[in-house]
């Protein structure tokens, strides 16, 4: 029987607090010092010839004076003074190694995601010839001309079986897991784990979930090259964005005659104009490392803590004692405004009034937090899963299948899924467990999943196989869904980036506009 843990309560004490702090601080100096390394050509080229690039010091050169004719030439159009654009071409030299290895990183990642697409189409290619693990390694390996990157991690899979004289279960798992640690995708995993299956069962009935896997990876490939262009759209349109709030906040400087452009000797003028265009490049350093397209090829999330304590909050919520504490809070907070009202204060009434509220609610707006957050992880998590599960079924019974995705699910599934097995320990027969599981969340998708399987576990031959094919092509448009989750997550903040600089740009006009009207009473004055 599958039990839950109960999660214990650890409190912290003040020297290990301090400490972790310490070793927080030491940590963020380590990386600053890391960085500040960065800024010689000889750290930088070493870090970059680690992705597999060589960066020459003609093209770093080159680089550094394409930057410094940016600068030099937003100055010009701002009329900065000399020591400002000093100071401003100090800063960009600054973040030069984030552009470079930005742009580095979204390259290397391109390469990966290709290397990882051949691997997956020429191993069931090869494997569904002969399903043999060795055979179809050494098959893949030969197709890939660079010594590095997937040849080389491939080969040490080989050397691992070939070097190895205990043969077991986990014997080919074990040498598998070499290339899902250098390459941490699902569908690496989930073509692992149907050929591990086949491998160490000798199963002869493999080729419909070959085929089922190939179609999954196949419509994976085409939305990935869209999430490709995808990102580079949005990096161009935010430069875009960037260069029209430069060329709108430096017109009133250009467009005025002379006489009534003074200000901009001003120090406040200088400081504004050298900090806008600082943002500006933060802003630009920001995007160019945000969107490298990592989380498209390695999109296996291993921090469980945050999704963890999302489940503890919801799974143990008192809705009675939740009440009873918010109703204490709100009666408590509430003596501010009464405060406010014997004193006059109309200040502590307001505040205090909307503090009242927010202690009446907050645990209710905490729990709908959490339990939003499970929702969505699980419509992230969820397709994954049912298609590991979908292909195992090919060769293994519905009850199997799901009682060996277990080790490998998700956190936020491997918590609900323990209640699940127990039910189907209990309830062989029913669809009750099917329908209990996961039902607090009112997943549409996941319901008719979940009855899915109940109906293929009824079936038998030829239409449970093609009931499960028909399962893994309706997982699909979850599979995008998730996808697209997953996306968003990661792009959590782009669009509001995209409208920054324009406020940005638009704080710098009103400022502009301070110092011409202070300017021209000062003449008018005198």
């Amino acid at each position: 029987m599958f039990k839950k843990k109960s999660k214990e309560v650890v409190t912290e004490t003040k020297e290990n607090y301090l400490t972790r702090e310490s070793m927080h601080k030491e940590s963020a100096l380590k990386r600053l010092n890391k960085y500040l390394k960065l800024l010689s050509f000889k750290n930088l080229n070493y870090t970059i010839q680690n992705y597999g690039y060589n960066y020459s010091f003609g093209r770093y050169i080159a680089s550094i004076v394409i930057l410094m004719a940016g600068i030099v030439a937003s100055g010009y159009i701002f009329k900065l003074d000399a020591q400002t654009i000093v100071w401003l071409g100090f800063f960009a030299i600054l973040l030069l190694p984030i552009i470079i290895l930005s742009q580095i990183r979204f390259l290397y990642n391109n390469y990966r995601f290709e290397q990882m697409a051949t691997y997956l189409q020429e191993m069931i290619t090869v494997f569904k010839v002969n399903p043999k693990i060795l055979y179809s390694l050494k098959e893949v390996q030969d197709l890939y001309t660079s010594p590095k990157g997937m040849k080389s991690t491939i080969q040490k899979s080989i050397d691992y079986i070939e070097h190895n004289s205990e043969v077991n279960d986990d014997f080919y798992k074990r040498a598998l897991d070499i290339i899902e640690e250098d390459y941490p995708c699902t569908r690496v995993h989930s073509l692992h784990s149907l050929i591990l299956t086949v491998e160490n069962q000798n199963s002869v009935n493999y080729h419909d979930a070959i085929n089922d896997l190939y179609e999954d990876i196949q419509a994976w490939i085409s939305r990935v090259y869209d999430y490709q262009i995808e990102l580079k759209n949005v990096k161009a349109q935010f430069t875009m964005v960037l260069l029209l709030t430069i060329a709108v906040a430096s017109a009133m400087v250009n467009i005025l005659p002379a006489t009534l452009v003074t200000f901009i000797d001003n120090p406040v003028y200088q400081v504004s104009t050298a900090g806008m265009l600082a943002i500006f490049l933060v802003m630009f350093c920001f995007i160019q490392s945000k969107l490298n397209g990592q989380w498209l090829v390695n999109d296996i999330d291993k921090d469980d803590e945050k999704i963890l304590k999302s489940i503890n909050y919801v799974e143990n919520f008192d809705e009675k004692k939740s009440k009873k504490q918010s109703i204490i809070k709100a009666i408590i907070v509430a003596l501010i405004p009464i405060y406010g009202l014997f004193v006059g204060n109309n200040n502590l009434v307001i505040l205090g009034g909307l503090g009242t509220v927010l202690m009446f609610f907050w645990d209710r707006i905490q729990y709908r937090n959490h339990f939003k957050h499970i929702e969505k992880e699980i419509q992230k998590t969820f397709p994954v899963w049912l298609r590991d599960v979908s292909l195992n079924m090919h060769n293994l019974v519905v009850t199997r299948a799901i009682k060996q995705s277990y080790p490998n699910a998700p956190a936020v599934l491997k918590y609900y899924l323990t209640d699940f097995i127990n039910e189907l320990e209990e309830d062989p027969v029913t669809i009750r467990p099917y329908a209990n599981f996961l039902k607090k969340f009112y997943i549409n998708d996941i319901t008719s999943a979940m009855k899915s399987l109940y109906s293929i576990k009824q079936q038998n031959g030829e239409n449970a196989s093609k009931q499960i094919s028909d399962l893994i092509v309706k997982n699909q448009s979850m599979m995008e869904k998730s996808e697209r989750i997953r996306n968003e997550n990661q792009l959590i903040g782009m669009n509001m980036m995209g409208t920054l600089p324009m406020i940005v740009g638009s704080l710098k006009l009103i400022i502009d506009m301070v110092l011409l009207i202070m300017d021209f009473m000062a003449m008018t004055s005198m």
